[in-house]
């Protein structure tokens, strides 16, 4: 992993610039939203301790699980956001599993299949001090390299 997570953006090691995020969110209601666009991954995760790469740790391994190491960290897509009673925020994302910072064409979106991106976060205060409690999954019919050996 690497422990300067910045390095990973928009390609690692190669100093060039990219349309990272873009997104276009709209309130329905005071406790659903959509949106859409395009969607900085790592961003999302962003918790109290060490989820913000540019203010907290700098190392990859603090700043998102590597269980997500086949989310893009950037594409296209949309969803949905919840926010059914305070301090609990649900979410689902669909993604173009193929989508990368430097490619804007949006005509290529979702051409090898989705990925589905679904989170809960709960916010708790034990002893007074902010904590989170997550729950998150992902799924893809993208074709991948097999790592099933016999």
């Amino acid at each position: 992993m690497p422990v300067n997570t910045p390095v990973l953006f928009p390609k690692p090691d190669d100093p060039t610039t990219a349309l990272m995020h873009a997104t276009f969110m709209q309130f329905l209601s005071p406790k659903f939203g959509l949106l859409a666009g395009k969607i900085f991954t790592v961003d999302a995760g962003a918790g109290e301790f060490a989820g913000n790469y540019r203010t907290q740790f700098l190392n990859t391994g603090l700043v998102v699980p590597m269980s997500l190491a086949l989310v893009p960290i950037s594409a296209f897509g949309g969803g949905i956001v919840a926010l059914p009673w305070e301090g609990v925020t649900l979410s689902a994302l669909v993604l173009d599993p193929s989508g990368t910072p430097t490619n804007n064409d949006l005509s290529e979106a979702f051409q090898d299949g989705v990925m589905v991106l679904g989170s809960g976060q709960a916010t708790i205060k034990p002893f007074g001090l902010i904590g989170h409690q997550s729950l998150g999954y992902m799924w893809s019919n993208k074709e991948r390299l097999s790592l099933i050996q016999d």
